[in-house]
């Protein structure tokens, strides 16, 4: 079995577990198992810089940012799960976010040796990411944000509107 093979069902069974155990109306694992996917892992683009180790929600939210406010459009999206980084010996899911790009590809600013490591999770619609950061003025998860009472993890009609 090769690691990433390892890292997917890891992440499948953490996730499993997680939804046995959380509260209905503010666990994110059920939801990650309903919409998630896995992403297609790939070394850090040099166009980009590797961030603040252990701030994954701020660099990935603050490149989104950026680019949509060059460009407009939202060529990469905001992405948020689970996933195991291919730096560690053992495969460990955890809460994390990135970049994905137009074909699927992960762009992770935050960890060492993003092309080993496995990623699932969901892409965010950049309105709502912005609508977000305008609100609370900080780069937090979008999943698991208790800031406004977990409001897209009880709401299927969010979760169809900002989930990309």
């Amino acid at each position: 079995m090769t690691d990433s093979e390892v890292g997917r069902i890891a992440i499948r069974t953490f996730l499993e577990m997680m939804a046995s155990l959380e509260n209905v109306d503010r666990g994110h694992a059920r939801l990650l198992l309903a919409r998630g996917r896995h992403f297609i892992p790939m070394g850090l683009p040099s166009n980009y810089r590797r961030g603040i180790a252990k701030q994954c929600f701020a660099n990935s939210q603050r490149i989104v940012m950026r680019s949509f406010a060059k460009t407009g459009m939202g060529g990469i999206r905001y992405a948020e799960g689970y996933a195991c980084s291919g730096k560690l010996s053992v495969s460990l899911p955890i809460h994390h976010a990135w970049i994905v790009d137009e074909n699927g590809q992960v762009i992770d600013p935050t960890w060492e040796c993003p092309e080993t490591s496995v990623y699932f999770g969901v892409t965010f619609e950049t309105g709502f990411l912005r609508e977000r950061l305008a609100t609370f003025e900080s780069y937090d998860s979008l999943l698991d944000d208790r800031r406004d009472g977990w409001s897209l993890l009880g709401s299927q009609e969010m979760q169809a509107r900002v989930l990309a």
